[in-house]
């Protein structure tokens, strides 16, 4: 997968902006598919259906539908986008004072704290401290070949995946008592339901108390075996993609053809997955680490699949309406990841719809949302220069702006 890194950098820079605008304003709606489940039902409803709410007819196709195409694809896309970033802004004039290496640490390490803000204040699903994490990670290989991104990116996603094999092989061995005590977590029982979702309708403190478990765990245990090398793996992936023009719709008619041919095998194994819990109705000994193990090795080719198509269809330049407010929404992801997590406080937990939502009500919401934010975004950037918390990073990364009016 060589592509000319060099060329690919040299094209002109709006183009360029205009289509990782356009897959990341994709990706940013794509993931309140998966977030919007964390937002309205206990944790457990999460990974596992049938721990809470309706599983059945309209409810269950929802589900095997998202899983099957939204799940870990729209994430893995905006962690490949995160990583063409790091290139971006290398390429780029560094502030007045700072160097690349230091505007980039800089910028990380607001994130993380944004991160830490929005985790323990709002939600328990943060992404960004992860991102802040491995994107330090990421600048070791600023310099390196596409080849050697490839090669680490892909080594890198695989561990996780070895990892999940290995505790499958661990759940299923005899005489384990690894799924008696995981069972808590991937089927609660009544009262441990009842418990959560008094907490979460409670208050703040109700809230963060019942969550704070969770949160630690998935900033340190499970950043260290899981998500960090996930998010590095992608991080480098997009890296290698941005050098050979992927993004930015310039690769080889080569190159694109073998991505997207990636598509039909990640979607088989994918299923495959889908198939094999639904038959086991989801027995924890089969679907907690085998189900997901599924889904994750075949996701990253949906992924890339799905930049591919973004990508030729912002060269066709087609529905140019749709192409603008999507790429309105690029521009302004970070502000419109938090406005999701706000909505998702306000509807969920102040309102106190949680846990009162089956799934294919939860996906016209989502619609919803989506209608709304398309809408801000174009209506806000019609205003300002960038999106509220764009503009505010900028502003703590590289000093005073710019007016942010238009």
């Amino acid at each position: 997968m060589q592509g000319n890194s060099t060329s690919a950098l040299q094209h002109g820079t709006a183009a360029r902006i205009e289509h990782l605008d356009l897959i990341r304003g994709v990706a940013v709606l794509g993931i309140l598919l998966m977030n919007i489940i964390s937002f309205a039902m206990p944790v457990a409803a999460f990974a596992n259906p049938t721990a809470y709410g309706d599983f059945s007819g309209i409810h269950q196709w929802t589900w095997a539908l998202i899983h099957i195409f939204a799940e870990q694809k729209f994430i893995a896309m905006f962690g490949m986008l995160f990583g063409a970033g790091i290139v971006l802004m290398a390429s780029r004039e560094a502030p007045a004072g700072l160097t690349h290496k230091q505007r980039h640490f800089r910028r990380l390490g607001w994130l993380a704290l944004f991160g830490l803000a929005h985790a323990w204040l709002l939600w328990y699903g943060d992404i960004l401290f992860t991102y802040a994490v491995a994107g330090c990670l990421a600048w070791l290989a600023i310099h390196k070949s596409v080849r050697a991104l490839w090669t680490w990116g892909l080594i890198l996603y695989a561990l996780p995946a070895l990892l999940l094999g290995l505790m499958q092989l661990g759940m299923q061995a005899p005489e384990s008592e690894f799924a008696n005590d995981m069972q808590p977590y991937w089927a609660p029982g009544a009262d441990l339901l009842a418990q959560e979702i008094s907490a979460v309708t409670g208050g703040f403190v109700a809230r963060t108390s019942e969550r704070a478990e969770i949160i630690f765990g998935l900033q340190t245990s499970q950043l260290l075996l899981f998500t960090l090398w996930t998010a590095l793996g992608y991080m480098l992936i997009g890296m290698a993609l941005f050098k050979q023009g992927v993004l930015q719709g310039q690769a080889s008619q080569a190159v694109r053809m073998v991505l997207l041919a990636l598509f039909i095998p990640g979607v088989l194994l994918v299923t495959t997955g889908v198939v094999s819990d639904l038959r086991s109705d989801f027995a924890i000994e089969t679907a907690m680490f085998g189900g997901m193990l599924w889904n994750y090795v075949g996701s990253l080719g949906m992924a890339l699949a799905y930049i591919v198509l973004l990508a030729c269809w912002a060269n066709r330049g087609w529905l140019p309406g749709l192409q603008h407010k999507l790429k309105q929404a690029g521009r302004m992801a970070f502000s419109l990841y938090i406005m999701q997590t706000l909505i998702g406080v306000v509807i969920f937990n102040w309102i106190g719809l949680f846990a009162q939502l089956q799934r294919f009500e939860l996906l016209l919401l989502v619609v919803a949302i989506w209608i709304a934010q398309l809408a801000f975004a174009s209506w806000y950037l019609g205003r300002f220069q960038h999106g509220p918390l764009e503009w505010l990073w900028r502003r703590l990364v590289s000093g005073p702006q710019r007016s942010i009016v238009k």
